[in-house]
């Protein structure tokens, strides 16, 4: 899989360093500096602000096609899966948690003001139970509490 500005390539690269296309859509994602998050066969990532705006979009591995887009004040961002869910964090300091789902984007949280300054342009992390942020000037833990 290869992500361009030119939009998305799947190869199949076989171990003699042949390859063959399997498909190329050019307008699906552009993930310019984002993260790409890889989850039941298909790719999720944030699109570039000069693709409607930015949103983030699930796109099926199998084919190329776009499975859903969420467009929200995140525009673009980064992001981790966990094995229920992605968390983002928007270029403007705003976090989201949407459930990891091919069918359709569903929000289990997002907080109304921004945690973060702007601009954010790291991932964010996880290290037993906090989360951690960064923006260009600072570094913020959240305790997440206890997973017992």
């Amino acid at each position: 899989m290869v992500s361009a500005a030119l939009g998305v390539v799947s190869l199949q690269i076989h171990p003699d360093s042949t390859q063959k296309l399997d498909w190329r859509q050019r307008r699906v994602l552009d993930s310019q500096y984002n993260t790409l998050l890889l989850a039941e066969d298909h790719l999720y990532s944030f699109t570039s602000a000069g693709q409607n705006g930015a949103e983030f979009r699930c796109v099926d591995l199998r084919d190329g096609t776009l499975a859903w887009k969420y467009n929200s004040v995140l525009k673009r961002g980064m992001g981790l899966a966990t094995d229920r869910a992605f968390i983002l964090l928007g270029e403007r300091g705003h976090l989201a948690s949407l459930e990891r789902r091919v069918d359709e984007p569903r929000v289990i949280s997002f907080t109304e003001k921004p945690l973060m300054q702007e601009p954010c342009y790291c991932s964010p992390a996880v290290y037993e139970n906090t989360l951690i942020l960064k923006d260009e000037t600072r570094v913020a833990a959240f305790d997440l509490g206890s997973t017992k």
